[in-house]
This record gives structure tokens, sequence and C-alpha cells, in this order.
């Protein structure tokens, strides 16, 4: 789950994960099995559970990225880097997209 969250495909996350390439070859069968999907279910039930809501990310980038304060800006670009730049991702070697972010501030 970690390397979908971070762009990588069904594919790749399995690769990436240990499982052989003739598995990662049948992704789709491998995220439709019944352990898959009970794994990613839970997963989703815990997040609500804890509050972290799609509703709640959402409102949070909001904030973040309306803020006036250039401390809560880098602040929370620094959370991002944490999140999206694990040493596992920068050992992929085939990313499927690139993510960037341009800020502007008035001077």
């Amino acid at each position: 789950m970690q390397f979908r969250a971070q762009g990588l495909s069904k594919r790749q996350s399995l690769i990436q994960a240990g499982y052989s390439i003739s598995t990662a070859n049948q992704a789709k069968r491998v995220f439709k099995t019944e352990g898959m999907v009970s794994l990613m279910e839970n997963f989703q039930h815990e997040l609500v559970d804890a509050g972290l809501t799609t509703e709640y990310w959402v409102g949070k980038i909001k904030e973040w990225s309306e803020s006036e304060s250039p401390k809560i800006q880098q602040e929370a670009y620094n959370i991002w880097l944490e999140v999206m730049n694990t040493e596992e991702s920068k050992k992929s070697e085939n990313p499927s997209r690139k993510i960037t972010l341009e800020e502007w501030l008035k001077e």
C-alpha cells in the first residue's frame, strides 16, 4: 500500500514489496484477492476510526496551503516530503509520475 500511495503502479508496488516478477505480472489478481481486499478495508476502517478521513486531509491541506505563515507552510512541506520521499521511493527506477511543488510568496 505504501508504494501505491507513492505513485507506483500495482506491478511496481508488488516488485518493490518483494514479490516475484511472475506474481507482479498478475497484479490485478493479487489486489483482488480476499486477503488484500480485507487488508485494505481494515486499513480504511482504522484511518476513519482515528479521524483521518479524506475530508480531514483535504481540509488540512487547504488550511496549510492557504496559510499566510511561512512557518506553517514550511512545516506542511516538510511533512509532505517525509511522506513522499522515503528511501523506497528513491530506489524506484521507473516512477509512474513526478510530483512537483511550486510556491509564490507575496513580498
